[in-house]
């Protein structure tokens, strides 16, 4: 807990550092003539002022609810950030800064506007820390290299166009110059914050980003770092134009009041010309070091994104370097010289002194080279680390590995590559490899705690967990102030049953860091493993509290709901875990949970879908949830015991929801047997299972058929649209199409051969406007459940019942007729004869095409009866075509 707070204050001092170098620019570009009270009260008054804006953004989800989500979007970026943030900085400008007595020249107003800036980002830069879950130091560093200058900078543009509007002597052109001023100030804003609150929808975005990236040929990680890039270099030029104008203005005064800094001390170092020298070239060195980095990656296969975020940071602390020491950077070259003729003369008079000097200095600029030469290398290696996370995230496994490969080629003992390495091995469910990628990274490693915590997980991903623990106990012994490693452990410890020594875990994680999100993810889940499902979902509520990112905890509170029938909530928590983590299986779950709400999941499904890897489990799941692959072929990618378990889940599941009770209760019952107890299938396969079981025992009493024969047409209706939902209802391509065909044909042919209906035609004849065919049949039902007729088919044509199929099937559409077939929607109960009068609309127009296709054929003609929980009855009759002339 020390520690923890120790590293957030030293985190959030470090947020503060760029804003004393920036201080020290706008006093070295004022030359001793910015007064230091005027900057002073500049940066307070950026300070204050930055409630404003906080208090109009209170608005912004209110506003972004009642739009779509680009123009929600650009309304936060260039409204609630752009205009409310830039707005409030000008009102401290005009009525604080330009109004201060001590305020006398352009340059002084250039350079105060910055100062309010700056005291802007700092208070920004306090609340985006302290309100920071585990990211706070990411966003530490972050901010200072981007933000604060961006608002510093911004300042200056600001003070540059009121000084430009001050000129002017009429007061209603001065006013449109001001405006003016705070718009151009607003649409760079705007233009810095969108591309950022666009980065985070990724992996998916918005549809405009993805067709301008394709036309682009470029991702959309990299379109939206492009885009950074250009708005930080359109800020970063018109910093430097006002930073010119500054000297320009100085350079011309021939008389000045001059301020010095106190103490003295103070005053000889900011001003110094070596402080401009090494504060300023420090701050190049930075800027430039970034882009090599990030260039020599991308050379070597890295996502270019990573060179244009280098690029965006080296502009910012080029800018800055240039402002600090611009005119020492001007002057060099006759500085060198004049140096260069002084080391001389030193020399003649102590050479052994001279010699010993260019040696030590020859020795330094060595040493700097070959560690900056490793640092660098390093720095590729981690570049490339990151630009592989980053492929996996959206499914590219092969290109992930491969820049894990090419990072370990530079840095062979590389920890977060092989970690890195073995995750994307993990994906794909070669755990084989993935350990020994780890084991390799332990022998490298051997005092490494968070190596052998990974090897511990894979152990356990394998159902190993006597090596696990003995894995995770290693790791303790190590750093035994990691709650992030007792977390870990104590879920491979629930997972074998221990459900106290997983409890003592969690305790000992939440003494080392009380706001640790994982902690209460673990307790959640050892609650879960007692069946204590509301405990639970309220220690996820406060795992999510902490980290609003916790997608495993989304996952886990989202599966609790799913099983307690709240498909609402259990698809919101879903959502929220797939866009921030590992989507493989929640998608599944969201698609689940989306039909169940009678919505179609399947377009969803399918663009999630795109972010996963295609050539490994669970990929195939996916292709049988969107009724591209049958489940024959999803069988043949099952290979191990894991994937033969989620195979069934997943499969029952889905004929669960397509009223397929008996089918699904064999699919999670073998799921039971095969799944082992520490998969998150296995407690809903156990309590489905069960319940289809009773379900269907209950089914077989004569009560239960007694009430069956009297449930209506709306439970025929409830179980045609859970299948057509989660079977098909998106446009399919012609391989698709015809193989649909096929596959109808041939279960038209099967079934038929089963059916427990017998039918009778009586009459068949033409309505009196001779488009509409009329059928009159005796039908018996000589089955134990209620039937309704669903469809009439000849040969692959099919003409449907609307009152039944209230989503069109995924057929295609010259094949289909949806709305012909109408008949009376009563049921026909079990044993019971009816007759029944069907009319055709239309049928007519279908003589020909059927006649073309086999003239001296009869057409095979077939009625599909539906039972209520969606099973299908076929029954040939005789052929109806000879009725179309």
């Amino acid at each position: 807990m020390i520690a923890d707070s120790f590293w957030r204050l030293g985190a959030l001092v470090g947020s503060l550092v760029p804003g004393v170098v920036i201080a020290v620019m706008l006093f070295r570009i004022g030359e001793r003539r910015l007064s230091p009270r005027l900057l002073l009260v500049a940066i307070a008054s950026g300070a204050m002022i930055a409630i404003l804006p906080l208090t109009v953004n209170a608005f912004e989800a209110v506003a972004r609810t009642q739009v779509d989500a680009t123009l929600g979007l650009l309304i936060k970026a260039f409204a609630f950030a752009g205009l409310s943030e830039e707005g409030a900085k000008l009102l401290a400008c005009l009525f604080i800064v330009a109004t201060y007595y001590q305020r006398r020249s352009r340059t002084d107003l250039i350079l105060a506007c910055a100062g309010v800036g700056l005291g802007f980002a700092l208070i920004e830069n306090i609340s985006y820390v302290l309100h920071a879950s585990d990211e706070w130091k990411g966003i530490a560093i972050a901010r200072a290299v981007s933000a604060v200058p961006m608002h510093a900078f911004l300042g200056m543009g600001m003070g540059f166009g009121l000084a430009w509007a001050e000129l002017e002597a009429r007061t209603s052109l001065r006013i449109l110059k001001v405006l003016f001023t705070w718009l151009v100030c607003a649409t760079l804003h705007g233009l810095y914050d969108f591309p950022l609150f666009l980065g985070e929808l990724l992996p998916l975005s918005l549809p405009f980003v993805i067709e301008i990236g394709d036309y682009l040929s470029a991702t959309t990680p990299t379109l939206l770092s492009g885009a950074f890039l250009f708005a930080v270099a359109m800020y970063a030029v018109l910093a430097l134009r006002a930073i010119a104008v500054c000297r320009e203005d100085l350079a011309a005064q021939e008389t000045h009041r001059v301020y010095r800094l106190s103490p003295m001390l103070v005053d000889r170092i900011v001003f110094a010309k070596a402080t401009g020298l090494l504060l300023g070239g420090l701050l190049a060195l930075l800027a430039i070091v970034p882009e090599l980095v990030g260039a020599f990656a991308t050379a070597l296969g890295a996502a270019p994104f990573g060179a244009l975020n280098a690029a965006s940071i080296g502009v910012a602390l080029g800018t800055l370097s240039w402002g600090v020491a611009g005119q020492e950077f001007l002057a060099l070259p006759r500085d060198v010289d004049r140096w260069t003729r002084a080391f001389l003369n030193f020399s003649r008079r102590n050479g052994i002194a001279a010699a010993a000097l260019v040696t030590v200095s020859v020795s330094a600029i060595f040493g700097f080279l070959y560690w900056s030469y490793v640092g660098v290398r390093y720095s590729i290696a981690y570049s490339l680390v990151k630009s592989g996370a980053s492929f996996a995230n959206v499914g590219a496994i092969d290109r992930a590995i491969s820049n894990f490969n090419t990072a370990l080629k530079l840095e062979s003992d590389l920890l977060v590559a092989y970690q890195a390495r073995a995750e994307a091995y993990s994906i794909m469910q070669d755990y084989d490899r993935a350990i020994t990628e780890l084991e390799r990274a332990v022998q490298l490693h051997p005092n490494n705690a968070v190596a052998y915590a990974s090897l511990a997980q894979l152990y356990g991903t394998k159902h190993d967990y006597a090596r696990a623990l003995q894995a995770f106990d290693r790791a303790v012994e190590l750093d035994a102030q990691n709650p992030e490693i007792y977390i870990a452990r104590g879920l491979a410890l629930n997972a074998t049953g221990d459900a106290n020594g997983a409890w003592r875990d969690a305790d000992r994680a939440l003494e080392l860091k009380p706001k640790l999100a994982a902690a209460h993810a673990l307790r959640a889940q050892i609650h879960t493993s007692r069946d204590e499902a509301s405990q639970a979902i309220s220690e996820y509520g406060e795992a999510i509290g902490i980290d609003s990112k916790n997608a495993g905890a989304y996952f886990a509170r989202g599966r609790l709901y799913f099983e307690d029938r709240n498909f609402s909530a259990a698809a919101k928590d879903f959502a929220r875990a797939a866009a921030t983590g590992d989507r493989r299986y929640v998608i599944l779950w969201l698609f689940l949970a989306r039909a169940y709400l009678g919505e179609d999941g399947k377009r969803e499904l399918a663009v999630w879908s795109e972010t996963t890897p295609k050539n490994a489990w669970p990929f195939p799941l996916t292709e049988l949830y969107l009724g591209v692959k049958p489940l024959a072929k999803v069988a043949e990618a099952a290979a191990t015991n894991d994937q033969k378990c989620e195979l069934m889940f997943y499969a029952g599941e889905l004929q669960i929801l397509v009223k397929l009770e008996k089918d699904a209760a064999e699919s999670l019952a073998r799921a039971k047997q095969l799944c082992p107890d520490d998969f998150v299938e296995t407690r809903l396969a156990r309590k489905d299972s069960q319940r289809l079981q009773d379900a269907l025992d209950s089914a077989r009493s004569p009560e239960t058929a007694a009430q069956n024969a009297t449930s209506g047409a709306a439970a025929h209706r409830d179980a045609i649209g859970a299948y057509e939902r989660a079977i098909g209802t998106q446009p399919l391509d012609s391989a698709t199409r015809d193989d649909n065909v096929r596959k109808y044909l041939s279960s038209i042919e099967a079934e038929a051969a089963q059916s427990k209906i017998s039918v009778a035609l009586l009459a068949t004849k033409l309505s009196p406007n001779r488009n509409d065919l009329i059928v009159t049949a005796r039908v018996k039902n000589n089955w134990n459940q209620p039937v309704i007729l669903g469809e009439l088919s000849v040969d692959a044509f099919r003409f449907l019942n609307p009152d039944l199929f209230k989503v069109i099937p995924a057929y295609p559409e010259s094949l289909m007729s949806a709305k012909a077939l109408k008949v009376a929607i009563e049921p026909i109960a079990a044993g019971e004869t009816k007759t029944l009068t069907i009319r055709i609309e239309s049928f007519r127009r279908l003589g020909s095409r059927l006649r073309s296709k086999a003239p001296s054929r009869p057409q095979k003609t077939a009625l599909t009866f539906y039972g209520p929980s969606g099973q299908r009855n076929v029954v040939r009759i005789a052929a109806i075509a000879q009725f179309v002339q």
